[in-house]
């Protein structure tokens, strides 16, 4: 959806020029990726993570770019609601920038995602003791 909006959309293995490994599993752990979110040059992290039915499906790597996404909330925006995706785009293409309010108000909402997501790994750990 966001790339049909005419903004500028890259994909992770067209950045960093590593392809994608292990079918797509792997393609964002990459330092070129980190200090792009860090210093500002990518604006705005974009991730649905894999979803998560044991350990081998855990995403790791989009829950980095979140982490990194929030950390640098001053300089780039999270999404990871699709829901939001249309206000966010609107947003932008009438200022050229998201608000302060709306980096954060996503920032909270990606942190909310990861929780919920450690939860759920935290009982497929558990359910794995008993």
């Amino acid at each position: 959806m966001i790339s049909k909006h005419d903004l500028p959309v890259r994909r992770v293995s067209d950045f960093t020029g590593v392809p994608e490994m292990l079918g797509g599993r792997i393609k964002t752990l990459h330092p070129a990726v980190h200090y792009a979110i860090a210093t500002g040059e990518i604006g705005f992290v974009v991730v649905n993570l894999i979803p998560l039915r044991s350990l081998a499906t855990m995403d790791i790597g989009g829950v980095a770019l979140i982490r990194s996404a929030m950390k640098n909330v001053e300089r780039t925006a999270v999404l990871v609601n699709p829901g939001r995706y249309q206000s966010v785009i609107d947003e932008f293409a009438a200022k050229k920038a998201l608000s302060r309010r709306t980096r954060l108000e996503l920032a909270c909402e990606a942190s909310k995602y990861i929780c919920e997501y450690d939860t759920k790994i935290y009982k497929i750990l558990s359910d794995m003791t008993s």
